[in-house]
């Protein structure tokens, strides 16, 4: 058993969360970003050195090759050579084991291949860019691999390179070396006998960095390092939030301050001006105590290790990449295999990214499954929307995993109507049942009640589980079911119960509008039953496609009998109030229909034009059915376009939100050396405004605004202690659901209460005087008596 007390156990955490991300950076950057920020520092100095030299070369009559190579090149090629030395030079001096001459020559190959990759794509642009972008692909695995395969090429094609050779390579290596010695500082040479070098022989000359420069380069390191810890929940309640720079973890010499506000805008941030109200809602809602549930990750922990790949845990296996065979090949095929090839990239990279976050969950969860009392520090990002700050693979933000293997640390007993824990078990069911009335739901668990007390009983045995939309939180909901039904009204339930909106985006948007249309197509307006703005366009893209069926029009026939139906339109319609674009909404469409296991009715030729097709079918229907919040978004697009400068609006609670998106201007110096395309990239961050990008993200970032601030509203208005928010979605303990509920309706109306768009429009450089939509006459307080605004 664990003697420590909590705080002593905080303080390991903290060291063992630094510690972990200084190893965690060291396995992935090395000393890379070491070499870069060197690098930008020296390459000005090596280039001033080089220009000076190459003036001095034109007096000399017999050059050797790459004095020539030199002289032949403009300011940005010397700026390349001059990246390759400085680069390769640290590499170089770092590993303190490279010789002079060796270093050299590495230096001089590395200029070498920059300077055949040059002649390549100088004789045959397509043909050169190809080559040296396959063996680009490759380099990483075998060095100078694009060196040899950019000969190789050249030979095919009739046009031997003619090679530098070692005493070239060395001169020009050496000297760019002595460049970078005397731009930099930060190389120096001493000499030394080989191991087994026999007294007679004269030492050898190796370089290493200055005493100066290591011990920068180890500051610089371990700086960089401590900045990045790789964060942890905590084992005592967080800090509540006073200032930008006060809460969450607890101060600390090891642990770098976190900020209230995720943002590179460190300045803007010092000038901030929060409401206390803000910082009171992140406080409550970091405050609340979680435990791992004990029963559900005793299931994952057999379901790992017995690798049988249920609940999402099937990672499957690599698939081979299939050869590219030899001989003439139809354009039809090459099309088809290239497709099948890219198909089977995806999947294994995605294999691969699945493994390492059920890994590190397992990793996480496991070490805190015996704790009491485990909590999540929350902060906030530039628009106000709450993310715990510890890794989200655990956390109430994460997976369906994730969240079901987290319960209240606090119990509440369940009284006499349990009603919110069985709507919960059937929301978490899915499979249609979530979108019924919240009648039919609890109708749906008291039919199936035999089957979920089983699978409470024996979740390995009896897997009905496995069929739910989110089948861990479900496994979680049938647990607690299990033991209401054996214990009784005295039972004491901890798992949170949550209540979602519908499309909080155009909820926010018809309410923005006043809009009592869409605000009835997205439950913002009372119903007997839920209604589903998907299927909605769903029905309206079925309609749009008998038409033209009957018109004969070419993809409707084969899209009807493959079957159109809300889950085709759902992330399309989803993200629409976010700034969706026609093309985005293209690749919706493809994603959905690759990820369907039906027979595809198109070829390889054919399924671009056909996803296509339907994808402007989704777009016009989507139209049709947000007219009024459509107008909105145009209104402030247009508007954040005119800008000249950024926009910074108030939320209501006192949130401030700056909407700047400028102009980059960027440089790059781009090189090929050591079978790797390496590039200097300088990004010099201009005053003007990309209208392009101001107009994109306005709408997104306005509407995560009113809808984080909808949400502290609702934390501060509520009398509960325990919570789990995820944007648009309010979790609470099953009997406090309904105050939970009427507090988010409250918020809401109070939030909208007022006209928001004159919000916006006051918070302009350059304010609208004419055209602002007109507001329709949605009477806000009628949310009030909708049940379904969250369900």
């Amino acid at each position: 058993m664990n003697t420590e007390s909590p705080s002593d156990r905080q303080d390991d955490l903290i060291a063992e969360m630094v510690e972990a991300g200084r190893t965690r950076n060291e396995a992935i950057f090395g000393d890379r970003p070491f070499v870069a920020r060197l690098s930008r520092e020296g390459i000005p100095g090596v280039l001033d050195g080089l220009e000076s030299y190459c003036i001095g070369l034109k007096k000399i009559r017999n050059l050797s090759i790459w004095q020539r190579y030199l002289l032949c090149l403009g300011k940005r090629g010397r700026e390349r050579v001059a990246f390759i030395a400085t680069k390769v030079a640290l590499e170089c001096a770092i590993s303190e084991d490279m010789t002079m001459c060796s270093c050299g020559l590495r230096i001089g190959r590395a200029v070498e291949d920059q300077a055949l990759a040059d002649a390549f794509i100088l004789e045959d642009k397509n043909v050169g860019s190809s080559t040296i972008k396959f063996a680009r692909r490759y380099g990483v695995f075998q060095t100078y691999l694009m060196g040899h395969i950019t000969r190789r090429v050249k030979e095919e094609r009739g046009s031997k390179w003619d090679e530098w050779g070692q005493r070239a390579r060395l001169s020009c290596g050496v000297t760019l070396l002595g460049y970078v010695q005397k731009a930099t500082g930060a190389i120096e040479s001493f000499s030394r006998r080989k191991p087994g070098a026999s007294l007679r022989n004269k030492p050898t000359k190796f370089i290493r960095l200055s005493e100066n420069t290591q011990e920068w380069r180890e500051g610089y390191n371990k700086h960089r390092e401590s900045l990045l810890p790789l964060y942890l929940p905590m084992v005592i309640e967080p800090t509540e939030w006073t200032g930008v720079y006060a809460g969450g973890y607890p101060r600390s010499t090891e642990l770098p301050l976190v900020p209230f506000v995720r943002t590179h805008k460190r300045r803007w941030l010092k000038q901030a001006s929060f409401s206390p109200e803000v910082f009171k809602a992140i406080s409550r809602i970091q405050s609340t105590p979680f435990q791992v549930n004990r029963k559900v990750f005793d299931v994952f922990k057999w379901a790992r290790d017995s690798g049988v790949g249920i609940g999402g845990l099937a990672l499957g296996e690599q698939i081979p990449l299939p050869d590219w065979p030899e001989g003439e090949l139809t354009e039809e095929y090459k099309r088809e295999l290239c497709v099948e090839r890219r198909t089977i990239h995806i999947h294994n990279h995605s294999l691969r990214g699945r493994h390492m976050r059920i890994s590190r969950l397992f990793t996480v969860a496991s070490k805190f499954v015996d704790e009491e009392r485990i909590y999540f520090p929350h902060s906030c990002d530039f628009r106000g929307r709450i993310y715990p700050i510890p890794s989200p693979f655990f956390g109430p933000q994460g997976s369906d995993i994730s969240r079901g293997l987290l319960k209240f640390a606090r119990a509440k007993e369940i009284g006499d109507d349990p009603k919110w824990l069985l709507i919960h078990t059937a929301n978490t069911w899915g499979n249609g049942v979530d979108k019924q009335s919240f009648e039919q739901r609890i109708r749906w668990v008291e039919e199936n009640t035999v089957e979920l007390r089983k699978v409470a009983s024996d979740p390995v045995t009896h897997r009905m589980w496995l069929d739910a939309d989110e089948p861990w939180q479900f496994l979680a909901s049938c647990i607690e079911l299990g033991e209401m039904h054996t214990t009784g009204r005295k039972f004491k339930t901890s798992i949170p119960c949550g209540m979602d909106a519908t499309n909080s985006g155009i909820q926010i948007l018809s309410l923005l509008a006043r809009d009592p249309v869409c605000a009835e197509a997205c439950n913002v307006l009372p119903s007997d039953t839920p209604k589903d703005i998907y299927g909605d366009v769903a029905n309206l893209v079925i309609e749009r496609l008998r038409v033209d069926a009957s018109n004969a029009r070419s993809f409707s026939y084969h899209w009807l009998h493959y079957g159109i139906d809300r889950g085709t339109t759902k992330k399309s319609v989803m993200c629409y109030s976010y700034g969706l674009t026609k093309f985005t909404n293209r690749q919706f469409v493809l994603d959905w229909f690759d990820d369907e296991e039906k027979e595809s009715p198109f070829t390889v030729k054919q399924k671009p034009k056909a996803t296509a097709y339907l994808a402007d079918l989704i777009w016009d229907a989507m139209n049709s059915v947000v007219v009024a919040p459509a107008k909105v978004m145009n209104w402030m697009q247009d508007l954040a376009r005119s800008q000249d400068t950024g926009v910074e609006w108030r939320t209501p609670l006192g949130f401030p939100v700056l909407h700047e998106k400028t102009r980059h201007r960027s440089q790059q110096i781009k090189t090929h050396f050591m079978g790797n395309l390496s590039y200097v990239r300088f990004n010099d961050d201009t005053d003007e405004m990309c209208p392009r990008s101001m107009g994109l993200s306005v709408v997104p970032n306005f509407v995560h605004s009113l809808d984080a601030c909808a949400l502290m509203m609702t934390v501060l208005r509520c009398k509960i202690e325990d919570f789990m928010m995820v944007h648009d979605c309010f979790s609470t303990h099953a009997p406090s659901c309904d105050a939970l509920g009427i507090a988010v309706r409250e918020a809401y109306c109070e939030l909208f209460s007022a006209n928001l768009l004159d919000l916006f429009n006051d918070s302009l450089n350059i304010p609208c005087v004419e055209g602002q939509p007109l507001m329709g006459d949605l009477d806000i307080t009628r949310l009030m008596d909708s049940k379904y605004f969250v369900s």
